[in-house]
């Protein structure tokens, strides 16, 4: 619920969205969003992502962005 209120009522900058992340991931772990300027943007979670919010994550555009900019995450734990 956290991150729909965020999603629909922040400004979709960098600086305040990490801010964000930082405050409702604060018991998991780090998450990060870097942006590529292209219309672009990654989610860096640096820790395992549970698969409850996995399948949010998936199923649910609960990540906050600017619209028109598209968003993906990935688990940084991983190797790809």
């Amino acid at each position: 619920l956290q991150l729909r209120y965020a999603q629909l009522t922040s400004s979709g900058t960098i600086p305040e969205t990490n801010r964000i992340l930082k405050y409702v991931f604060r018991d998991y772990g780090t998450v990060f969003l870097r942006d590529y300027g292209n219309m672009t943007q990654q989610y860096i979670f640096l820790f395992p992502i549970p698969a409850d919010l996995k399948y949010l994550l998936d199923n649910y555009d609960i990540l906050p962005r600017p619209a028109g900019v598209k968003s993906r995450y990935v688990d940084g734990t991983l190797d790809y």
